[in-house]
């Protein structure tokens, strides 16, 4: 992962957009090797995500843009992160100071002590105050901390042995949302990772005791901030293989919790209508009602979002494309 300045790159005569910084390169150095998580998974003109450059298409394999630079210098907008974070209390600086696992050395993962640079126990000495904070907060390190946990997040697919550190580094940076007013960036480079998180969780098909764990770190996570849909929608793949009751207790969260554009985006594109969604729920725990209110807040929404010209507008785009696949296919059979 490289981060540019906007202004500063251009990508086929298509300048990166807004805030767009992060640029997925491989990891490995190998510009053969396949990407463990697919560029293209995330819309390119989301507000809230960085503009994600698409791989380079050559004759025999398909590659990611590497760009030449010294690692020793790192290319992470050290101002950015100081314009962000200046306005954060020491405590919170001091809670992102802790090295993440690097999961392209096995050996340092291995010898690296969770419990002992674990951010809970960081975050328990900055509550308590049995800990006096640095005098200097190295911003690099706070770069190159969140950095690490997005590579971190980008291999777990590949990398089992990651699975179970990334999982106890996910759980304890939920810690930080619980202190007062976390920083907007922590926040957005936060939302990646978890969405990069549920497409792993979709592709990988993780056991049923790590998707247990997954499922009650995110319901922690909701109640406190809202999350992009686009996350969710990448978690409602998962909500839809996993057939655990704590699946259903995640879209029951989403419910309670206002966010009923995620809770609708699950429903629609998993389980079509709200028949669909009272036979899931039928299957899943026979034993156990609706939540109260949950079918009708969803006929609602879905009435409110259906009456909307973007909606009218996705319906016109499916169409066209219907129109468009049928005009190829009879090309094709001429």
């Amino acid at each position: 992962m490289v981060v540019l300045r906007a202004k500063e790159f251009v990508y086929q005569n298509l300048p990166l957009r807004g805030i767009a910084r992060f640029l997925l390169v491989n990891p490995s150095n190998d510009p053969l090797s396949p990407l463990h998580c697919s560029l293209h998974d995330l819309p390119i003109t989301h507000p809230t995500y960085d503009f994600l450059i698409p791989p380079v298409q050559t004759r025999k394999k398909t590659r990611p843009i590497v760009l030449n630079g010294n690692e020793a210098k790192l290319q992470f907008e050290i101002e950015h992160y100081l314009r962000y974070m200046r306005h954060e209390t020491k405590e919170q600086m001091f809670f992102l100071r802790p090295l993440c696992i690097n999961p392209h050395q096995p050996d340092e993962a291995k010898s690296y002590d969770l419990q002992q640079n674990d951010l809970v126990t960081r975050a328990n000495h900055v509550r308590g105050f049995m800990g006096k904070p640095p005098k200097r907060w190295d911003l690099e390190q706070v770069a190159k901390t969140l950095r690490e946990m997005h590579a971190l997040a980008v291999n777990t697919a590949a990398r089992p042995q990651d699975k179970d550190a990334f999982r106890k580094q996910y759980a304890s940076i939920l810690r930080l949302f619980s202190l007062p007013e976390p920083s907007k960036e922590v926040k957005s480079v936060f939302e990646r990772c978890l969405e990069l998180l549920c497409n792993s969780i979709w592709r990988n098909r993780w056991t049923t005791l790590q998707t247990i764990g997954m499922v009650k770190g995110i319901d922690l996570y909701i109640g406190r901030t809202s999350i992009p849909i686009d996350a969710f929608y990448k978690l409602a793949h998962f909500i839809h293989d996993a057939r655990t009751l704590q699946a259903w207790d995640v879209l029951s969260q989403l419910s309670t919790s206002n966010n009923l554009a995620a809770a609708s985006r699950i429903a629609r594109n998993r389980m079509g209508t709200l028949r669909q969604l009272k036979q899931w729920k039928t299957k899943l725990s026979p034993n156990q009602p609706l939540p109260p209110d949950l079918e009708q807040k969803l006929r609602d929404h879905f009435a409110r979002e259906e009456n909307t010209s973007a909606w009218k507008t996705k319906v016109m785009e499916r169409q066209r494309t219907l129109r468009a696949k049928i005009k190829q296919a009879m090309k094709q059979r001429d």
